[in-house]
């Protein structure tokens, strides 16, 4: 399935496609398909502890303690891993829900594992914004007086590995926000001048080069102010104190 559902505590994980998993029993090759209405991962601040409950009968399959405070919850792009943000401790974890589905050549077997916490952990400065595409889960780091902004990207298949896929350092810190569409990502720019604020004021546009970013131009048209950004499959919007930076998506440039 691929339904998801976003709370401040809470994110519903679900069996979709990708690969992983060493289970090869006997009893898990008699039963390719899992017939499941998925997991929810919550933090339960009294227990310091994130909980995934089996959504098919109510269950709590497992409780993992997480010190620092309350994150925000989010699902990976095809929804198999929890990302906990914990923006006040430097700290973005990823946590496996244990729902996959592997390819066997001649058929696709289902997988219903333990949730469990993956080794890999973010630490730059002030995880802020977290956007996810089809394939893509992108965290914007604000930095600060101390660090610069970064942007750094995954997907369900390197987290499998225990890796991301790329990362781009901004020149100066900034509370920003970063989308990656169509391989170009799309990344707010503060110029060292603007001192009385830490938004930024303009959008930059790069493209992935298989684990880099190449800068591609700044656009001209300025954005003061700027805070959030959303998209469709033909334009995508940032906020600005004077109204709406919009970019198309199917224009040339």
């Amino acid at each position: 399935m691929t339904v998801s559902l976003v709370l401040t505590s809470a994110t519903l994980l679900s069996a979709c496609g990708g690969s992983g998993g060493d289970s090869d029993s006997e009893e898990a090759h008699n039963h390719t398909t899992i017939d499941t209405d998925g997991r929810l991962a919550v933090f339960d601040p009294g227990a310091s502890a994130l909980k995934f409950l089996n959504l098919d009968d109510g269950q709590i399959l497992t409780s993992i303690a997480m010190d620092g405070e309350s994150p925000r919850l989010y699902a990976s792009p095809d929804r198999r891993y929890a990302v906990a943000v914990q923006r006040g401790d430097d700290r973005v974890s990823f946590f496996d829900g244990g729902l996959y589905t592997e390819d066997h050549g001649d058929h696709m077997h289902d997988y219903a594992e333990t949730p469990s916490k993956l080794s890999l952990t973010l630490s730059d400065h002030k995880p802020t914004h977290y956007t996810a595409g089809e394939s893509h889960g992108v965290v914007f780091f604000d930095g600060g007086t101390a660090a610069r902004s970064k942007v750094t990207v995954f997907t369900d298949p390197t987290l499998e590995n225990g890796s991301t896929l790329a990362s781009l350092d901004l020149e100066n810190n900034m509370h920003g926000v970063a989308k990656l569409i169509d391989g170009h990502l799309f990344v707010t720019y503060r110029d060292s001048a603007i001192t009385d604020t830490t938004l930024p004021a303009a959008v930059e546009r790069y493209h992935l080069d298989g684990s880099a970013f190449e800068f591609e131009k700044r656009y001209d048209e300025t954005c003061p102010k700027l805070h959030g950004a959303a998209a469709n499959t033909h334009s995508l919007g940032f906020g600005c104190n004077d109204g709406v930076l919009v970019i198309d998506l199917h224009g040339a440039g």
